[in-house]
């Protein structure tokens, strides 16, 4: 997947659609590398999340462990 893609997948989603998949990758993140990547790259993005560029980062450098 392109981590470009990461910033538009989401758009075609309705709302509640949208939320729930924002839950599980919340929750995906907890273990899972990539999704604390993408879920970082949401908050410096500011597009699906309220923007947090502290809690971006430190997901981003966190997925690179």
């Amino acid at each position: 997947v392109s981590q470009s893609r990461y910033f538009t997948e989401l758009d075609s989603l309705d709302n509640n659609t949208r939320e729930l998949a924002l839950d599980i990758l919340k929750r995906g993140a907890e273990k899972n590398s990539e999704c604390k990547y993408i879920l970082g790259k949401y908050y410096l993005d500011g597009k699906y999340l309220e923007k947090n560029a502290k809690k971006g980062n430190k997901l981003i450098k966190e997925s690179k462990r």
